[in-house]
């Protein structure tokens, strides 16, 4: 890949979302913009937030996993097997 003169390497670990990860990623951020207006601007807002934002993230994580395990299946073993 060459970027501005400069040849930059394709990171090993670059990864391809099928169709159905690249949509639950987006619901994931979807419903990360939900919760914003959801909970409540009280005195915990910011912790109750951060909190379930964390929870998204596992989430967002486990789904990048499958396609890091189809990428390197002799290193990483895929949800559900």
């Amino acid at each position: 890949m060459v970027e501005n003169g400069d040849v930059k390497a394709r990171s090993s670990l670059e990864l391809e979302l099928t169709a159905d990860e690249r949509r639950a990623i987006d619901l994931v951020e979807e419903l990360a913009s939900l919760l914003g207006r959801v909970v409540a601007h009280g005195t915990t807002r910011e912790r109750d937030l951060a909190t379930l934002h964390d929870k998204l993230r596992d989430i967002e994580r486990a789904v990048m996993s499958q396609a890091l395990a189809r990428a390197h299946p002799d290193r990483f073993s895929p949800l559900g097997k």
